[in-house]
């Protein structure tokens, strides 16, 4: 697998949960994923590890960037593993923005 598609992967897991939060209050099982996805990588390590690895596939900025997001995201984990709602929320947000800009570092190499 490229790093690339290591990537795509990545940001796909990443907002299994924050698509489909909804507008209530967010069920236990889908808090229990949400936590998984944002903080727990298939492969025992943390999604920002797992993005680190690959991060210098996309280009300086768009790593760099991303990198902030993610430690925006790890800021929010105490809060998001307490099932504090309004942080669950925020860190959704935050792991849409980073799969939208991992997608967009990495269409080129779809083309």
């Amino acid at each position: 697998m490229t790093q690339h598609a290591r990537l795509r992967h990545l940001a796909k897991y990443l907002t299994r949960a924050a698509r489909n939060l909804g507008a209530g209050p967010i069920a236990p099982a889908l808090r229990a994923m949400l936590v998984r996805d944002l903080y727990e990588a298939i492969d025992g390590g943390s999604p920002f590890h797992a993005f680190l690895r690959d991060a210098d596939a996309l280009p300086q900025a768009d790593a760099h960037a991303i990198g902030l997001a993610f430690a925006a995201l790890d800021r929010l984990e105490t809060r998001v593993r307490a099932c504090d709602q309004p942080a669950m929320r925020d860190a959704a947000e935050i792991a849409l923005r980073i799969a939208g800009a991992i997608r967009d570092g990495t269409v080129e190499a779809n083309l």
